[in-house]
């Protein structure tokens, strides 16, 4: 009988595994042990059960030891998210140490992670008992992949790390990571892909290298092995290399065996394959006018954020589309007749100072010539016969364009603090005709320049950070802060409140307004409602223009129809035919 043999019975004689129920399908046999053998690509399941039959499973250990931690992995994550939705998983869960429950029953997240929960004792059986279970898609058949003691410790792990970090364990893994050259050659090489090549790469990737597998289940015991087995990291590399979508399964199985920095990164090329696999999907060659949700020529994306807009003597109605990283022209029907900023389709994670998941852009974001990254505002500037317009992106960055629409200077906002994304939009910008002036108004700073980006004022907003701004006929600026809309100067100069909740109500956060061609303000709330004013102080009339809120409104109105963008799409009201509508209505009553 071999030394390794006789170590795996002299250590793990009495560890043993158990459950109420074994499931056996067309994949094999389910049983309780393969929660405790370190892959992820196994698990413990049982089938559907009814009659308030409790649903447990079980480890009895070999002695009893400190149990500082429990960690599960539920569901069927054989092909990652996919597999997870598919099948039931645990919901909410009791734990047992040697017939005694810890604490209240846990309620799990219905997400594909692992779940630590803190426990604290010294103890030799541990039950699980599943008290509810998420549905399945397909399947009521339920499953827990993995579970672990003390996750990530590896103080049981000495005997089989001392062998990993061996030369014996050196060569084995020179030979298997020429072997994952050679798989990475033959998938790139194919002229239709090599899936029996990218299969070798995911698994290696998901479960270590066999060889590794084969030592874990002898020299670790029960309960240590996920620790102990991690996921071959040249097989990581090679599918970064590779971009094939179908690796995505692969990387949330490494992701879901790592922790700490190395989960973080891996979960980050598990988003970036999804956008992979969004952008190969292709375009949407059907988009409803006026934009809906995507990427696509005419879609729009906000990722929950104001996309401002604005309209044109001509009918023409600009968006700064900001998950986007472009600005879009509509004409009267909806219909997309220009875009500004990258002309490439990409995947980016670039999003206001910090980075977000991977996520499909309609253009490449960038800060050099045309690039835009995030533009959060957008403002026309009147030439002759024609407009030019300026956009602020998130960067901090003012991009100019002339009549032609050719961007002819560019310059950073000086300012202390940049826009903050989920705010209800802390950056603006606002041209004061009169003057030639173009103010730039992020979080509650003011900085003015002229044409040729020269700087003219810089000022703090004494009260705060706006959530609106425009330009009053005769050149000041109209800030809105909760339910105060204030009057300032371009050079700060702070002059009185105009319009307050005597006039607008109450129970609303947030606002937007703007100037029709005939010079009257408008402002909508987020409950729905429209204001109409002749001036700032003399409310001609107020309409209901939705009867539910709006998240974050942006407004344009021309000839007393009002362009709302709220959830990426824009949709009109003609105010002329609401009114009349209503007002026949009081009529009849």
């Amino acid at each position: 009988m071999s030394a390794i043999l006789m170590a795996f019975i002299s250590g793990f004689a009495f560890a043993r595994s158990t459950a109420s129920s074994t499931l056996k399908d067309e994949n094999g046999t389910h049983s309780a042990n393969l929660a405790l053998d370190g892959l992820m690509q196994t698990g413990w399941a049982e089938g559907a059960v009814g009659n308030g039959e409790e649903q447990w499973w079980e480890l009895t250990l070999d002695k009893k030891m400190d149990i500082k931690t429990l960690s599960l992995w539920p569901g069927n994550l054989t092909k990652g998210v996919k597999t997870f939705e598919q099948y039931a998983r645990p919901k909410v869960i009791r734990i047992f140490i040697d017939g005694k429950q810890q604490g209240e029953p846990r309620r799990l997240l219905n997400k594909p992670r692992r779940v630590d929960l803190n426990i604290g004792v010294t103890g030799r059986r541990i039950r699980i008992i599943i008290d509810e279970a998420f549905p399945g898609i397909i399947s009521e058949d339920l499953f827990l992949t993995e579970v672990a003691i003390n996750f990530p410790d590896a103080k049981r792990t000495n005997s089989y790390d001392k062998w990993a970090n061996g030369s014996e364990a050196k060569k084995i893994k020179k030979r298997f990571k020429n072997k994952i050259e050679e798989k990475y050659f033959s998938h790139k090489d194919s002229e239709l892909s090599d899936r029996e090549a990218l299969q070798f790469i995911c698994n290696a990737a998901a479960d270590g290298i066999p060889a590794f597998r084969k030592r874990v289940k002898l020299k670790v015991q029960d309960g240590f092995r996920v620790q102990a087995l991690q996921s071959f990291k040249p097989a990581q590399k090679a599918l970064r290399k590779l971009k094939d979508a179908n690796a995505i399964p692969c990387l949330e199985l490494a992701a879901l065996r790592a922790h700490g920095k190395e989960a973080k990164n891996l979960w980050s090329d598990v988003g970036y394959f999804y956008a992979l696999q969004e952008k190969i999907g292709g375009p949407n060659y059907n988009v409803k006018n006026w934009g809906e949700t995507g990427w696509t020529k005419g879609e729009l994306q906000g990722f929950g954020e104001p996309l401002p807009l604005e309209i044109d003597e001509f009918g023409s109605v600009w968006v700064a589309d900001t998950g986007n990283n472009r600005i879009q022209k509509f004409d009267e029907n909806g219909r997309v007749k220009e875009i500004y900023g990258g002309k490439k389709t990409s995947i980016t994670n670039k999003w206001f100072k910090k980075n977000r998941p991977w996520y499909v852009s309609g253009s490449n974001p960038g800060k050099k010539g045309k690039l835009l990254t995030n533009p959060i505002d957008i403002e026309l500037i009147p030439e002759k016969n024609d407009y030019g317009f300026a956009v602020l992106d998130a960067t901090g960055k003012v991009t100019l364009y002339d009549a032609t629409k050719t961007p002819v200077r560019s310059w950073n906002v000086e300012h202390f603090t940049a826009a903050e994304p989920k705010l209800g939009g802390t950056g603006y910008l606002a041209y004061i005709k009169k003057k030639k002036t173009l103010c730039a108004i992020i979080q509650d700073r003011g900085v003015c320049y002229n044409k040729e980006a020269e700087k003219l004022h810089e000022w703090e907003i004494k009260d705060g950070t706006p959530t609106a701004v425009e330009v009053m006929k005769n050149g000041k600026i109209l800030m809105a802060f909760n339910d105060q809309i204030v009057s300032y100067s371009a050079d700060g100069f702070r002059h009185k409140v105009l319009i307050d909740k005597k006039t607008l109500g109450e129970g609303f956060e947030y606002l937007d307004m703007t100037y029709d061609e005939k010079n009257r303000l408008w402002i909508v709330t987020d409950k729905g409602e429209a204001f109409e004013f002749f001036r700032p102080t003399k409310l001609k009339d107020k309409i209901q223009l939705t009867n539910y809120p709006l998240r974050f409104p942006r407004i344009a109105v021309q000839d007393e129809v009002v362009y709302l963008l709220t959830e990426d799409s824009i949709k009109q009201f003609d105010v002329k035919q609401m009114r009349i509508d209503r007002d026949d209505q009081e009529k009849e009553k």
